[in-house]
């Protein structure tokens, strides 16, 4: 798990020892600074690898001029610019859910909160229909099956692999590769 953006003052010296010791890796917002967004991505990426990944974006790591209506704003957050390279960069991880907290119409008149958690959304939801269509895709190349065929002494065909119910019979003694492709 990776945490970006927190700022602000502790209320005691320990706040961030339960996290820590949870395996939580967090990237300050002074961190962010002197990483910058690729350098940020790259700790992402460190941390989180091919393994499956859930995006939750929390518009409290914004700064609140760009999103007024949170429960607990706090000054020195990200801006939107950043926030969207942040989401861009994470193309081609397997990310497999995502969602956009903290967006509080009643703390933002304005609507001005609500118009920056819809296109964050957005962006995650492009990017998980990416990481579907790239999962399903290697399913499909998963399932090609090769199959050995080679004529038994008597003549006979057999085969060391059978496909579903389906027997698997050719002329001769060939390799064949029979491509299934899910629906």
């Amino acid at each position: 798990s990776v945490q970006i953006g927190i700022r602000g003052s502790l209320h005691e010296t320990s706040d961030l020892d339960w996290p820590l010791s949870q395996g939580v890796n967090i990237v300050t917002m002074e961190e962010f600074e002197t990483l910058g967004v690729e350098g940020t991505l790259g700790e992402i990426l460190r941390v989180v690898g091919d393994d499956p990944a859930y995006v939750s974006f929390d518009v409290d790591g914004l700064d609140p001029v760009y999103a007024p209506g949170t429960g607990t704003p706090e000054v020195g957050g990200l801006t939107t610019r950043e926030a969207q390279h942040l989401l861009r960069g994470l193309r081609g991880m397997h990310l497999v859910g995502g969602d956009v907290v903290e967006v509080a119409p009643p703390y933002d008149p304005s609507g001005g909160t609500a118009l920056v958690g819809a296109p964050m959304m957005f962006e995650i939801l492009c990017l998980l229909a990416e990481s579907v269509a790239h999962q399903r895709e290697l399913r499909a190349a998963a399932v090609q099956v090769n199959v050995r065929l080679h004529a038994s002494r008597a003549g006979d065909l057999a085969a060391d692999t059978a496909v579903g119910d389906a027997p698997v019979t050719a002329p001769n003694d060939r390799d064949y590769a029979i491509r299934m492709t899910p629906l």
